[in-house]
């Protein structure tokens, strides 16, 4: 049971948040609020208030974040319009007003349009879809579910707001990313953060991997998960994270960050961050998570060796394949047994834990497919039962298979959508936007994240974070690029010739047309000398 600590440490975190933004500027402040509340704050505390989501470790730092910049942006407003009084002027807004021109000109007079970017449109798109989609799970999952000892309830109106409001919530991240990180000093902010949170928390995981996972325990007071999982060959690491695997996909994480600050010499200190990179990398090692090792030592030499190019290329290639999983692992493309049988020539129990999970992916799937479009929606309709018994016979590890189960097609495209399309766009677009090596290795680290969504859990706020200030930076180099982008035909100023009548002769004739002269000089007759 969590002690009065782990109590303290939740729900003094808007304190936190305030000092943050009180000595950081913006985006820093923002993601270190967002990190920080991620790594330290215990797992199972928290309040669930009636009608509203869960209030824990997830929600408490993006919420803490969001009222801390409507306050900022409200005292920067008051500012302005206290200077502008000052001055002697009216109190201006954050655009600039706009002279519509009156009388008889003003028919033919354009107003200049303001240039926005349509690449935040898909986010408020795919977020109406999922508000949509769980309407229609309500509307097909009406009905309850009957076993001989147990009834697993239909989805009620009551249920919508529920689902809408935890999804929201989900993705608050994103959308104080989008918002808030948008430049590219913001996107250099967040890998140096990653970095050095990596830092600090390798310390502790070094401590767990040899006295046992304990800091948990002695802090906080409990455990926040089975303890047989966290034997591997020795002691795997959990801190105060909800699993150890998640332990090693933050690793993975902050090494791929160092990496890509030495690929782009931060700070003029590159061996600095090669240095922070090969420590975090043996961090990584020792906290025993076979699959977050594979994936950074996999994209560690595309981030420090292949041309930018090529890495918007690979982050495309491996979102494309996250978005489109359900598909291809459910005609048979994703070779599973020969990834078993590679697995099993390195580790035979990590190869049979594997083996399981792909078994257990195919039941699941299959009843997924029973409703495809939406979903079975909440209660764990889409889970598998003991037809006599009713009890549970399915392990959810998967994000993806959990998201299609709950959600359906609809729901899985707008989830990873929200995830996937950032890396599918800059890879499309990196010539048009002058995108660079920050936002190519900021894609490979969330691209690590989305191949780690495959086998676990391990959908957190970073992750939302991260894909939110590529949002952003998408948008604000869309927006500077139709800014510098000349004006069309039909928007120039054209000078037209007056349409005065032709002059006449003195007899009344009209003059003769003028010969038209020719741009270019005409070409000489060859000479007889």
């Amino acid at each position: 049971m969590p002690n009065i600590l782990a109590q303290l440490v939740l729900y003094s975190w808007p304190l936190v948040t305030w000092y943050l933004f009180k000595k950081m500027q913006t985006g820093p402040a923002l993601v270190a609020t967002i990190l920080l509340g991620y790594l330290f704050i215990p797992e199972r505390v928290g309040f669930d208030p009636p009608l509203l989501p869960i209030v824990n470790k997830h929600l408490m730092p993006a919420l803490c974040a969001l009222v801390a910049l409507m306050i900022q942006e409200r005292h920067q407003a008051g500012i302005k319009r206290r200077a502008a009084r000052r001055n002697g002027g009216p109190a201006s807004s954050e655009t600039d007003t706009v002279t519509i021109p009156t009388g008889p000109s003003a028919r033919k007079a354009r107003v200049p349009r303001r240039r926005e970017s349509r690449i935040m449109l898909f986010i408020p798109v795919i977020v109406g879809v999922l508000i949509l989609n769980a309407l229609m799970a309500w509307m097909t999952n009406q009905e309850a579910i009957y076993f001989s000892t147990r009834v697993i309830p239909g989805i009620r109106p009551y249920d919508i707001g529920m689902l809408v409001s935890a999804q929201i919530t989900a993705i608050l991240p994103l959308l104080l990313g989008a918002r808030y990180l948008r430049a590219p000093e913001d996107q250099i902010s967040v890998l140096k953060l990653l970095a050095w949170c990596g830092l600090f928390y390798s310390v502790l995981v070094i401590y767990e991997s040899r006295m046992s996972p304990r800091l948990n325990i002695q802090l906080y007071g409990f455990f926040a998960h089975d303890w047989i999982q966290h034997l591997r060959d020795g002691f795997r690491p959990i801190v105060f994270l909800a699993h150890g695997l998640r332990v090693g996909i933050f690793m993975a994480m902050a090494t791929l960050a160092a990496a890509v600050l030495a690929r782009i010499n931060a700070g003029g200190h590159r061996w600095r961050w090669l240095l922070l990179t090969a420590w975090l990398a043996g961090a990584l090692v020792m906290s025993r998570n076979l699959g977050a090792t594979m994936i950074a030592f996999a994209l560690l030499p595309v981030i420090l060796i292949v041309p930018t190019r090529l890495q918007f290329l690979v982050g495309a290639v491996i979102a494309i394949t996250v978005l489109f999983f359900p598909l291809a692992r459910g005609s048979g493309l994703i070779p599973a047994e020969r990834i078993v049988s590679t697995i099993s020539s390195v580790n035979p129990s990590r190869a049979a834990s594997l083996d399981f999970r792909l078994r257990n992916e195919d039941a699941l799937l299959q009843r997924a497919n029973m409703k495809p479009i939406s979903g079975w929606g909440g209660w764990g309709r889409g889970r598998i039962y003991n037809a006599e018994t009713g009890r549970d016979e399915s392990i959810t590890d998967g994000v993806w298979i959990i998201v299609i189960g709950e959600k359906g097609w609809v729901g899985y495209l707008g989830v990873f959508g929200l995830l996937c399309l950032p890396a599918i766009l800059a890879a499309i677009l990196r010539k048009r936007y002058a995108l660079g090596a920050a936002e190519s290795g900021l894609i490979l680290i969330l691209c690590a994240n989305l191949i780690d969504l495959i086998p676990n859990s391990s959908m957190t706020p970073p992750i939302w974070l991260i894909a939110g200030a590529l949002w952003g930076r998408l948008e604000q180099a869309s927006a500077r690029s139709r800014e510098d982008r000349p004006e069309s035909g039909r928007d120039r100023t054209r000078t037209r010739r007056p349409n005065r009548p032709p002059e006449r002769l003195p007899g009344g004739q009209a003059p003769a047309p003028q010969r038209r002269v020719p741009p270019y000089p005409a070409k000489s007759a060859p000479s007889n000398t």
